[in-house]
C-alpha cells in the first residue's frame, strides 16, 4: 500500500502555521495539550514543487472551515524534526500575518469540530508542550526581534 504522506528523510511531512497578531498567536487544543495547528502534506492532493504552500491552504481551509479566515500573506519560518513514540516528523512552519476573515472558536477535520482554538501570548511560548513548536515559537521571536 503506497504511503498517503508525503516523506523527506525518512520522516512524514506536516505544514504547521503560526497565526500572529498584535503578540499573540493561535493554538489548538485537542483534549489537555496546546499545539501550533497544522496538517500533514497529502501526497495526492498537495503536489509541484510549491506543495508546502498547497498543503498550508487546504490544512487552513480544512482546520477554519468554521470561520472565513482568507491568508493574505504567509513565509516560511522553519523546520524541525520531531519524534514521538510510533513516528518520526518533519514539520515546516510557515507565519501568517496578514489575512482576511476571522478565525473561528473552533478548528474542524471532515467538517465536525476537533478542536477549540485560543490566542496565546508570543511571551507565554514555553507553555506549550511540543518541543517542536517551541523551536518554531523561539525562530519567530527571532526573526520579529531582527524587524
Amino acid at each position: 500500500m503506497a504511503e498517503k504522506h508525503s516523506m523527506m528523510d525518512g520522516r512524514i511531512e506536516a505544514v504547521m502555521w503560526i497565526v500572529q497578531k498584535d503578540g499573540k498567536t493561535v493554538v489548538e487544543k485537542k483534549g489537555d495539550i496546546f499545539t501550533i495547528p497544522g496538517t500533514f502534506i497529502d501526497r495526492a492532493k498537495d503536489l509541484g514543487t510549491r506543495y508546502m504552500e498547497y498543503a498550508l491552504m487546504r490544512g487552513i481551509q480544512e482546520k477554519f472551515s468554521l470561520g472565513s479566515f482568507v491568508p493574505k500573506n504567509w513565509k516560511y519560518i522553519a523546520s524541525v524534526d520531531f519524534d514521538n513514540e510510533s513516528d518520526k516528523f518533519k514539520l515546516h512552519y510557515f507565519l501568517v500575518d496578514k489575512w482576511e476573515g476571522y478565525i473561528p472558536a473552533h478548528g474542524t477535520k471532515d467538517g465536525d469540530k476537533e478542536s477549540d482554538l485560543r490566542w496565546l501570548p508570543l511571551d507565554r511560548y514555553q507553555e506549550l508542550p511540543q518541543s517542536c513548536d517551541k523551536k518554531a515559537m523561539e525562530k519567530l521571536i527571532e526573526i520579529n526581534n531582527k524587524l
